[in-house]
């Protein structure tokens, strides 16, 4: 059942990484006092769009690394049980 939830979870930011990034790019920016134009919006997706393999990548090797540290922890437990 906790795979699922990881899972799931793991699909929900694998679609939604990028479109989350340049908004919460644009509204820390703007929150900073900052004007926005439509040359810098423009720009800041483009980047976005370069690096979002490595965005999309992102929850999969999260949920890669939680699977490796429950298994370590499994295997700790085994190791001391003798």
């Amino acid at each position: 059942m906790k795979i699922m939830l990881i899972n799931a979870f793991n699909k929900f930011l694998h679609y939604c990484s990028s479109p989350i990034m340049v908004i919460s790019s644009i509204l820390v920016y703007l929150w900073l006092g900052n004007e926005i134009s439509t040359a810098k919006a423009f720009l800041l997706v483009m980047i976005f769009g370069n690096i979002q393999l490595t965005l999309k990548n992102l929850p999969d090797n999260i949920s890669e690394l939680i699977k490796a540290w429950i298994s370590a922890q499994r295997i700790e437990e085994f190791l001391l049980a003798e």
